[in-house]
């Protein structure tokens, strides 16, 4: 049997979790910094509820992490990611 180098099933997961356009603006801007759920609504001038929906599919694929400073919850993109090259 081959090797599955390409980690195939977790790959197919990962980019399946970005085929709708929202979820690419919000890693593409999460690369540039972690930011609160309301932060990433104000910036990409979505509601609140929607970008919630697409933090969850993005964290179920393993694509986000969160963190806590303060009172806050903070959201940035796993390292892995936040490190790829812009998409043209």
């Amino acid at each position: 049997m081959v090797e599955d180098r390409l980690q195939s099933k977790l790959c197919a997961e990962k980019l399946k979790a970005m085929k709708e356009p929202t979820r690419v603006r919000i890693v593409d801007l999460l690369r540039d910094g972690e930011r609160t759920v309301s932060e990433i609504a104000d910036d990409l001038s979505e509601e609140v509820v929607n970008v919630s929906h697409h933090l969850g599919i993005l964290f179920h694929a393993g694509l986000l992490e969160k963190s806590k400073k303060g009172c806050q919850q903070r959201i940035e993109v796993v390292s892995s990611i936040s490190t790829l090259g812009a998409v043209a």
